[in-house]
């Protein structure tokens, strides 16, 4: 009874609707539907149904010819918003502070000036005394 319910209400907004007066017939079907008005796990949903004006604002979107049924931009930026997140608590976890105290302590400093490098005088030996 509600797969049937839910697979009527994915054809009322599905792509086979076309037009407002097709979407009008599959909503009243759908509250005609004697099955559907004495389940009172429906009671609720067939109520809201009801209301012109919400289903007004829910197929507005079938007086567009290019316009799409659904935007996932909500859906697309919170997505990234919590990978930004994760990343961002990530880098505050024991293993990360633990390792950020390692590099501050234990290993020697950069220098922050180059070190311009000389060579160590060559000890003598007494046959270059002699050459000379």
């Amino acid at each position: 009874m509600l797969r049937r319910f839910v697979l009527q209400m994915h054809e009322l907004f599905g792509p086979t609707t076309v037009s407002h007066e097709l979407a009008a017939r599959r909503r009243e079907a759908i509250l005609n539907d004697a099955e559907f008005v004495a389940l009172e796990a429906l009671a609720k949903p067939l109520e809201r149904f009801r209301d012109d004006d919400l289903f007004a604002r829910l197929t507005r979107y079938l007086g567009f010819e290019n316009a799409d049924k659904t935007s996932n931009y909500v859906e697309r930026e919170n997505r990234e918003f919590r990978k930004r997140q994760k990343g961002h608590y990530r880098m505050r976890s024991r293993a990360s502070l633990r390792a950020l105290l390692e590099l501050l302590s234990v290993r020697s400093p950069v220098p922050t000036m180059p070190v311009k490098l000389k060579w160590r005088e060559q000890p003598t030996t007494e046959k270059e005394e002699l050459a000379a």
